[in-house]
């Protein structure tokens, strides 16, 4: 967040990751991301899931890293290793790419909108482009603008 400040590059952002924070971890809670808190400057913590057992050749990677005093983190990705939030978690059968039939990976359609469905509050629009998220007298997301990409014309 603060490029400009640490190598003169870019810009710093009016910003730092404590004001993200707290929306970060709602993310996290929500969709459901396996991995650690390893106390770096550069990773920040958050909620995660338990990761899974590392692979032998992540095992070497490891190791090597440690001699080197360098540090040497498992990755975080958004697939659920327990149930989490109504979903299984992951058998590792490896068919994260094809679409997983457990809904353990994340994916926008099966973890965010499906439910949001649900809930009478979302009308789902195909073949439309957002182009602008119109807000209520008080500030909060009331609607959408958007383009519908087969006529052209701009919809809300």
């Amino acid at each position: 967040f603060k490029a400009k400040s640490r190598d003169g590059l870019g810009d710093d952002w009016p910003i730092g990751y404590s004001d993200l924070a707290p929306y970060y971890d709602r993310i996290d809670k929500l969709i459901g991301v396996f991995g650690n808190n390893d106390n770096l400057p550069n990773h920040p913590g958050g909620y995660f899931l338990p990761p899974p057992r590392p692979r032998c050749y992540e095992l070497m990677v490891k190791d090597a890293a440690d001699r080197l005093n360098i540090a040497c983190v498992a990755a975080r990705l958004s697939i659920i290793t327990e149930a989490h939030n109504g979903r299984a978690g992951c058998h590792y059968c490896g068919q994260c790419n094809r679409g997983c039939r457990t809904n353990s990976n994340f994916s926008s359609t099966n973890v965010l909108i499906a439910p949001a469905l649900k809930t009478g509050r979302l009308t789902l629009v195909t073949n439309a482009m957002a182009r602008e998220v119109t807000l209520n007298s008080r500030g909060l997301a009331s609607g959408v603008t958007y383009i519908d990409t087969k006529t052209g014309a701009e919809r809300h």
